[in-house]
C-alpha cells in the first residue's frame, strides 16, 4: 500500500466515552460523508451485506463541514460487521464498498434485500461504488481510526499480500500489516492541503441534496 494509492484519507482518535465500535460507526459514516455526492443515498456495504444507509442533509461551503446523516431502516445493521471484526481491540485492516445512487433508483437503496435479488444485482442500479479500507487500533496506549478511499485494485493486492501463503480463511493482522496501510495514509494526510480540499467539496457538494426517504421504519441520527 502507497499514499499514491490513496484518493482520499480519514483519521480520528477515540473521543472521551466512546467505545471502539462507535468510533469505527463514527468515522466510516463521516468519511462517506465527504466522498459522496450531495444528490446521493449511499448504502455502506460489508462484504455484500449492507450495514449502513446515509446521506448529506446539508451544505456549507464556508466551513466545508460534512453533514452526514445515518438513516436507520429494516435490514441494514452494523453489528455483522462488528461481529464479524471482533472490534473490541487489537490492529484490524478491513476493507468494504459505498454503493451510490442517484434518482429513480434512491428509493431502491432503502430497502436493498427487497428491492435487489443480490448483491450483484445492487450494484447494476448504482450511480457508481466507491472502494474503501479502514484501520481500528484499539488499546491501552492508543484508539485510532482511519479510512481511505482506495481503487479496487489497490485494495485487492493489499489484502492478497497478506493472505500470501496462508491456508487460514481469515488471517490474523500483525503491526507489519497495520503500519503499511497506517503508515500510507499518514503521507497523504501530510501532503493534504486546503485547496484539495476545497475542491473535492465543489466537485461533489455542487448538486441538490437528496431528500430524506420517508418511507416506513425510517429514522434519521445526524452526527
Amino acid at each position: 500500500m502507497k499514499p499514491t494509492d490513496i484518493k482520499w484519507a480519514f483519521t480520528h482518535e477515540l473521543e472521551t466515552g466512546i467505545i471502539p465500535t462507535e468510533l469505527l460507526r463514527k468515522c466510516i459514516l463521516l468519511f462517506t460523508g465527504e466522498i459522496i455526492r450531495s444528490d446521493e443515498l449511499s448504502i455502506i456495504a460489508y462484504r455484500g451485506f449492507p450495514v449502513a444507509l446515509c446521506r448529506l442533509y446539508r451544505i456549507d461551503f464556508e466551513t466545508r463541514d460534512t453533514y452526514v446523516e445515518e438513516i436507520e431502516a429494516p435490514g441494514f445493521d452494523w453489528q455483522f460487521l462488528f461481529d464479524l471484526l471482533r472490534a473490541k481491540q487489537g490492529l484490524i485492516v478491513s476493507g468494504f464498498d459505498i454503493l451510490c445512487y442517484r434518482k429513480k433508483n434512491l428509493l431502491k437503496a432503502v430497502a436493498p434485500q427487497k428491492n435487489f435479488t443480490s448483491y450483484s444485482d445492487a450494484k447494476k442500479y448504482t450511480s457508481r461504488i466507491l472502494t474503501a479500507m479502514f484501520s481500528l487500533h484499539t488499546s491501552a496506549e492508543l484508539n485510532l481510526c482511519s479510512v481511505a478511499q482506495v481503487s479496487e485494485k489497490a485494495s485487492d493486492k493489499y489484502f492478497e499480500g497478506i493472505r500470501k501463503g496462508s491456508h487460514e480463511k481469515y488471517v490474523r493482522m500483525n503491526k507489519e500489516h497495520f503500519q503499511m496501510f497506517q503508515q500510507a495514509v499518514d503521507v497523504w494526510q501530510e501532503k493534504y492541503t486546503d485547496d484539495i480540499g476545497l475542491a473535492m467539496y465543489k466537485r461533489t457538494k455542487r448538486f441538490p441534496l437528496t431528500l430524506f426517504p420517508k418511507t416506513q421504519g425510517t429514522q434519521a441520527i445526524r452526527l
